[in-house]
């Protein structure tokens, strides 16, 4: 008996799946009205807010941290690259001298 009626909970839904003569699905796709529309929309903006109340915010002195790990990270990159630049300039600028003046 109970097997049964597994069987005829799934004929349906096999049923529906199966392409017709066209190749489309048996169950036809609902027209999207403008109302259907509008209320999609409303429910993507609630679920956004609600979202949007799950995030954890970063307080002022986190934020103020953060920015001043990456200025100071940002200033000591520069200096680095600014030597090595200088350095690499002196050398080759010494080398093409050498090569061009025989000194």
């Amino acid at each position: 008996m109970f097997k049964k009626k597994i069987a005829q909970a799934i004929e349906p839904a096999a049923e529906a799946k199966r392409p017709d003569k066209e190749g489309t699905s048996k169950q036809k796709r609902k027209k999207l009205t403008f109302r259907d529309a509008m209320a999609r929309a409303g429910k993507w903006f609630r679920e956004l807010k609600s979202e949007f109340k799950k995030v954890v915010w970063p307080t002022k002195k986190q934020i103020l941290k953060n920015t001043a790990v990456v200025l100071v990270v940002l200033i000591v990159v520069g200096v680095v690259v600014g030597l090595l630049d200088y350095a690499f300039e002196k050398l080759i600028l010494e080398q093409i001298l050498k090569l061009a003046t025989g000194y």
